[in-house]
């Protein structure tokens, strides 16, 4: 709830300072958007926000944060019961399986009142769940009760956007979390 309300108090800002229409456009430019997050497991949901500057005539560099609800993985934690029990017991994630990342983004766009951008972005991502309780005959200790994963990862994305001074837009983007041992983390996402 505290990132939605801090994403619509700088969007907010965005539009009070952004520049009016008779002046020049301004270096700093910044983006808020919501949308649909699919991975293997299936589809979540997230925001992820930009403030980037302009360097060149049509690029600009600048920061991006994000953050995920992912859908519910597989098992996590597999804990057997003693050898004379004929059965096991395996727990899954709870529901808080997230990921948030932090970011250097670049961009570059098309000249024109609608505008064709790529985004890539290269950072750290916070991968994090919340284990379900392990049954007390495991006779096993408990698992932490927030695990989190940090990781470097990239995301390349393409865009559309129009003109105006609040500039609707749509991205498809690619997200790579480079985990060890060559096990990535692909997530695809689609953004308003």
């Amino acid at each position: 709830m505290r990132s939605l309300r801090f994403a619509a108090t700088v969007l907010a800002a965005f539009v009070v300072l952004a520049p009016s229409t008779g002046r020049a456009e301004s270096r700093w430019s910044g983006a808020a958007g919501g949308g649909l997050v699919f991975t293997t497991e299936g589809t979540g949901s997230g925001l992820w926000m930009d403030i980037l500057r302009q360097v060149a005539p049509q690029w600009s560099v600048g920061v991006e944060g994000g953050y995920a609800l992912l859908a519910r993985p597989g098992p996590q934690w597999v804990y057997a019961l003693p050898a004379a029990s004929p059965f096991g017991y395996v727990s899954t994630p709870g529901e808080d399986n997230r990921l948030a990342s932090a970011s250097v983004a670049i961009r570059g766009r098309s000249p024109g009142p609608v505008r064709l951008h790529f985004l890539g972005t290269f950072g750290c991502y916070d991968l994090s769940w919340k284990p379900d309780p392990v049954m007390v005959f495991t006779g096993l200790p408990p698992p932490p009760e927030v695990v989190h994963e940090q990781y470097p990862g990239f995301s390349l994305g393409l865009g559309v956007w129009a003109a105006g001074l609040i500039r609707p837009a749509l991205q498809l983007r690619w997200h790579q979390v480079q985990r060890p041992h060559h096990d990535y983390m692909d997530i695809v996402t689609f953004e308003a």
